[in-house]
């Protein structure tokens, strides 16, 4: 079936091979507030647990949102979709891995087979679905049907493929859907609650049924309306030791070349470092009033910072999407406002010691927090302490294996690292990484190099064979330059060279 063959103004088959091909990543849709928007609404119902009908209509909704003006297919077997614009040109977008049905010859063949055997053995109502240009409209029609329809109608969804057919010959009436969609009728929206309109207006589908949205009768099933909901799994579920090897075997997976794709895609010029504020050594003597005007600087930095949009609300949870290197940025700003505030105000705070962390922490906090909270817009002062908590942990975590961890955007996240260990747990996990306690947790008769790893860590005297393999990837001179820049490619190309030749002089020893 060539679903083409009607299309006039396609001069140019999408099975040409001669096509400009696009290879997005997360940060793309990290960075488009379209595409952001759209990746949580998607992600929203896929946390329900959608029915292979819903799914169908999700699918049904995607192409028909990009309705008559952008053509596209996904050919068999493969990690790309083809596609034109209305200009009639090809191009290429390369999926995710995990979209491909098949990685090896032994499955192409097997869904070569499958394919033929069920072609072969199509019904004839199949072949007249697959020959009818029957297209059910998204658009219902507002009907006078009775208020119960939906559900009479829900229950004999089902039909055969050649009533199928015959129903499309016969009518153009169409139902109106149990799920509410896009309101293209003149005054239809304004028939509709406060609240439903609201959604409308913005395009939104609410995913709520009609009879949801009506007082439910007597008569009606309790079961049949009830939502399912996907049953979630806490971060901290399972004892510390399976949490503790999650974070470690996540980071392990992650590649030198993964991390070369991720910094090949930040924007150009980057840097992580922060605008930089001093103070001379202060006068005792001063006024309170000079104290506050010496402290500005500093605190609008840091609110700079926390005001962004990753740590406004719950920016926590991206749906996968993750802030690590804004988190670190966040960090550093706030080291930054502690030294100067110290300095200006050295009775209002108390150095943090290493036996009573916490307390100190939150007394000091205290101080910070008259000044700090009045600032914060569309945030509140229990999530600006959550933040500062996961960029302390990006922090402590890159001085551990280095700061290529920032480049990190859907494996492990800082965020990932706060809501998995309480404070506590914390402090035993990066203590045990550095002192090399994980150690026994890996089994390296299966690391290919494991000779070499222990000369190199014997070479830096450090104290962990983990945090050496670690940092066979993520150490800070591959990834960024002291000032925070990001280093060049031909750079990276020269740092690699070398470290390879140290290696090499050093095993001859």
């Amino acid at each position: 079936m060539n679903v083409f063959k009607d299309l006039g103004y396609l001069n140019t088959c999408l099975l040409s091979p001669d096509v400009q091909e696009f290879e997005p990543i997360a940060e793309d849709i990290l960075t488009d507030e379209d595409l952001l928007d759209l990746f949580r609404i998607i992600k929203q119902v896929l946390r329900k647990t959608p029915t292979p009908e819903k799914l169908a209509r999700l699918f049904y909704c995607l192409c028909y949102a990009l309705s008559d003006h952008i053509k596209f297919i996904k050919p068999a077997h493969e990690d790309r979709i083809i596609f034109c614009d209305e200009a009639s040109d090809i191009y290429c977008v390369r999926l995710p891995a995990s979209a491909s049905c098949c990685q090896d010859e032994s499955n192409l063949q097997r869904w070569l087979d499958s394919s033929s055997s069920v072609a072969s053995a199509a019904s004839p109502g199949y072949n007249m679905l697959l020959q009818t240009t029957y297209r059910p409209s998204f658009r219902p029609a507002y009907t006078t049907l009775p208020h119960n329809f939906g559900t009479s109608f829900s229950s004999h969804s089902t039909l055969s493929a050649t009533d199928f057919v015959t129903c499309g010959q016969q009518t153009d009436i169409v139902v109106e859907p149990q799920q509410r969609g896009f309101y293209y009728q003149g005054d239809r929206i304004n028939r509709e609650p406060a609240l439903l309109q609201r959604y409308a207006e913005q395009g939104i589908l609410t995913q709520a049924s009609l009879l949801r949205k009506r007082k439910r009768h007597s008569t009606d099933s309790i079961q049949e309306n009830a939502p399912i909901k996907k049953p979630k799994i806490p971060h901290r579920h399972g004892d510390f030791e399976s949490r503790r090897d999650d974070i470690i075997n996540r980071l392990r997976m992650i590649s030198f070349k993964d991390l070369e794709q991720k910094a090949s895609r930040m924007p150009q010029p980057f840097t992580f470092a922060i605008e930089q504020t001093y103070i001379a050594p202060v006068d005792p003597f001063i006024t309170d009033e000079q104290r506050k005007k010496l402290l500005q600087p500093a605190l609008r930095i840091l609110t700079d910072h926390s005001n962004k949009k990753p740590h406004l609300d719950n920016g926590m949870n991206q749906n996968g999407i993750y802030y690590n290197i804004d988190y670190f940025q966040l960090y550093l700003a706030f080291e930054q406002f502690q030294r100067i505030f110290a300095i200006l105000f050295p009775k209002e705070v108390i150095p943090i010691s290493k036996d009573n962390k916490d307390h100190d922490r939150n007394a000091n906090m205290k101080a910070y927090r008259p000044w700090i909270e009045p600032l914060l817009t569309d945030s509140n002062w229990a999530g600006f302490r959550r933040n500062i908590v996961v960029g302390e942990r990006m922090m402590q975590l890159a001085k551990s294996v280095g700061q290529g961890v920032l480049l990190i955007t859907k494996e492990l996240s800082g965020s990932k690292l706060h809501l998995t260990f309480t404070n506590s747990e914390w402090d035993e996990f990066i203590n045990g990484l550095n002192s090399g306690r994980w150690d026994a947790t890996i089994d390296w008769s299966k690391v290919p190099n494991v000779d070499q790893l222990q000369r190199q860590q014997q070479q830096d005297c450090c104290s962990s064979l983990l945090v050496t393999e670690l940092r066979e990837k993520f150490a800070t001179p591959y990834w960024f330059e002291p000032d925070g820049t990001l280093v060049s490619t031909n750079h990276r190309k020269h740092v690699t060279v070398a470290t390879q030749q140290q290696r090499v002089n050093l095993s001859s020893f």
